[in-house]
């Protein structure tokens, strides 16, 4: 089976709740995550966050993925509707424990 996946690392859509928080808050954010690989995160939320930005995200059990625990970085932000929020893309910069 061969695939247009140009990536080292491909990707698998999860479409699950996950949560962030921004580095320095204490607020959780809900938002959802439509995809993972071993190096990124695509996921939609209702707030704006801005490229470079440093993340807490936990994304719970979700068949095929345990649970992940990382600082993500984000690398791209893009503007959704009304229903969507924001779509952020984000790079896995170190997974916790």
């Amino acid at each position: 089976m061969e695939s247009d996946e140009k990536r080292d690392f491909p990707r698998m859509s999860i479409n699950c709740s996950m949560e962030y928080i921004e580095r320095g808050s204490k607020q959780s954010e809900l938002a959802t995550a439509l995809n993972i690989s071993s190096t990124g995160i695509l996921f939609e939320s209702d707030r704006l966050l801005a490229t470079g930005d440093l993340i807490e995200v936990k994304v719970p059990a979700n068949l095929p993925i345990s649970t992940l625990k990382a600082i993500v970085r984000v690398a791209r932000v893009e503007t959704g509707d009304a229903v969507t929020g924001f779509r952020i893309a984000g790079i896995i910069e170190q997974k916790l424990d």
